[in-house]
């Protein structure tokens, strides 16, 4: 096989590689940005309880849930990261959640753009990739 061969072969398997990495972390992008909605969605309607004696419902995975009583409604504790934790006040705890979002978003729209130029560039390569496989196929290699 030539070396401009082998190059083209090398280069569009590492477009396709690319693009699925990215692709893979799309979807963890949209995930956290599913669960931090989720998340204010849940502070919105905390907001919406008249007293202390409303129950709601936790789950707690496998689509169970435990039933519960809030001890506080006006405060939140709150993941800052590394594994440090904060009581902070709901509505800053919201502002927090919708910067963590608008981040997200951010860095989500940037993948897919990174996606689109890894499929326009292994699209280019396609008609040599399949020139090089055809004449392969056709030597019995």
């Amino acid at each position: 096989m030539k070396e401009e061969e082998r190059r083209i072969l090398i280069e569009y398997q590492y477009y396709l590689q690319q693009i699925e990495i990215f692709k893979q972390n799309l979807e963890l992008i949209t995930s956290s940005i599913d669960e931090l909605n989720r998340v204010k969605d849940f502070l919105d309607k905390l907001s919406e309880l008249e007293s202390f004696e409303d129950e709601i419902l936790i789950p707690i995975g496998a689509n169970s849930f435990i039933r519960a009583k809030l001890l506080d409604k006006k405060n939140v504790i709150f993941g800052v990261g590394s594994g440090v934790y904060i009581k902070k006040e709901i509505p800053k705890v919201k502002d927090s959640i919708e910067r963590r979002i608008e981040e997200l978003e951010k860095v989500k729209n940037k993948h897919e753009e990174t996606i689109r130029i890894l499929l326009d560039r292994a699209k280019e390569l396609e008609p040599k990739v399949s020139e090089i496989v055809k004449k392969y196929e056709a030597a019995g290699k």
